[in-house]
């Protein structure tokens, strides 16, 4: 038979026992939601840097939407460095993301042909420059938020077209 002080300390070891159970669950919670919030914050900051890389891709493709033979290439050849500096900007941040890193791949080939192409019209890297693009727009339509860099990557067409009238000069 439990003695008289036994039975006074049990109110005492159910009230620790139910702060102790209340102190876990609060931490239990506390971790739990954390990752949730810096997922939120991560995608939100991809976002913003997908449309900055959304916003390069467009001044890339309207510079080379604009090459004639009597223009000059250097502004799409700015447009190009532009464009691979938010590439790594991304490229540095993205996490994980098998789908965003496989499409900033893609894209740094992509920016690699063109900016080959607009300085060398012989370039080795002219045959793959519409494949690029492509595999560029197809990588991107994978990854949430992506659908309007895919959209902004063009120009391609026009590039090659350049690059021929320049070499018939």
């Amino acid at each position: 038979m439990p003695d008289r002080r036994t039975r006074s300390r049990l109110p005492l070891r159910i009230a620790v026992l139910i702060a102790l159970l209340g102190t876990a669950g609060a931490l239990a919670v506390v971790v739990l939601q954390r990752p949730q919030r810096d997922a939120g914050a991560a995608s939100s900051a991809t976002a913003k840097q997908l449309a900055t890389l959304t916003q390069s891709a467009e001044a890339l493709a309207r510079e080379l939407e604009r090459l004639n033979p009597g223009r000059s290439a250097r502004p799409a050849q700015r447009a190009v460095r532009q464009a691979v500096a938010a590439q790594a900007s991304l490229s540095k941040a993205a996490g994980p993301g098998e789908r965003l890193n496989t499409a900033l791949e893609r894209e740094a080939e992509y920016l690699d042909a063109v900016g080959s192409v607009l300085s060398n019209r012989l370039s080795p890297l002219r045959p793959e420059l519409a494949s690029r693009a492509a595999r560029v727009r197809a990588a991107f339509r994978a990854v949430p938020g992506g659908d309007a860099v895919a959209a902004a990557t063009r120009g391609a067409r026009e590039l090659l077209v350049f690059s021929d009238a320049r070499g018939a000069q």
